[in-house]
């Protein structure tokens, strides 16, 4: 007999491979929006209704790069949640409380990424922990560490030079294709235990 009566409806929530799902589709989904929105005439309209002072294509795309890493965190989590519920054995016994989202790909058992695929997994941690949401980092060693990565990582050298590199593209179909490989995953376990 399952002990699932005994836990809080917060840990059976905490536990829900369908929680997580729904989120990271309404993140997914809020995503396409913003990325959207950016190219729409109405976005500076509004932003006159309110008397917004910044750049609304900026704001947009801030927006857009948090939902996008928020939407891959919240499927990735997704899948380790469907694993643990049919009984897999990962290197975790609880879907880890954090925003580690090459670290979370691991844990969740996915096929491995591109190397660009992975540049854009370390920028949706770095973006999910500071970057998107404050100006700097609580410590100056992390971002230290995050500029690396995301050098290393995030970053492709430019044809014909060995010292000018630029940035990876983080946009709408490079998000799509990511989640959908997770998503794709996901159905795959849970139909095959659940039909």
């Amino acid at each position: 007999m399952s002990d699932d009566w005994q836990i809080s409806p917060y840990e059976r929530s905490r536990r829900a491979p369908l929680h997580f799902w729904a989120r990271a589709d309404n993140a997914r989904f809020t995503a396409y929006i913003l990325s959207k929105a950016a190219k729409l005439e109405t976005v500076s309209a509004m932003a006159d209704d309110i008397g917004y002072g910044g750049t609304p294509s900026i704001a947009t795309y801030e927006a857009f790069v948090r939902e996008a890493s928020l939407s891959l965190e919240l499927i990735i989590k997704g899948v380790i949640a469907q694993r643990l519920e049919v009984g897999e054995k990962l290197g975790v016994t609880s879907v880890p409380a954090n925003h580690n989202v090459p670290q979370l790909w691991d844990h969740a058992k996915l096929p491995k990424p591109s190397d660009a695929d992975y540049g854009r997994l370390v920028q949706a941690r770095v973006y999910l922990m500071w970057a998107s949401r404050y100006p700097a980092p609580l410590k100056d060693e992390h971002g230290d560490k995050d500029s690396e990565e995301i050098q290393r990582y995030a970053t492709e050298r430019l044809p014909n030079s060995k010292l000018f590199r630029k940035p990876r593209s983080f946009a709408w179909d490079d998000i799509r294709r990511i989640y959908s490989v997770v998503h794709d995953c996901f159905w795959e376990i849970r139909n095959a235990h659940f039909p």
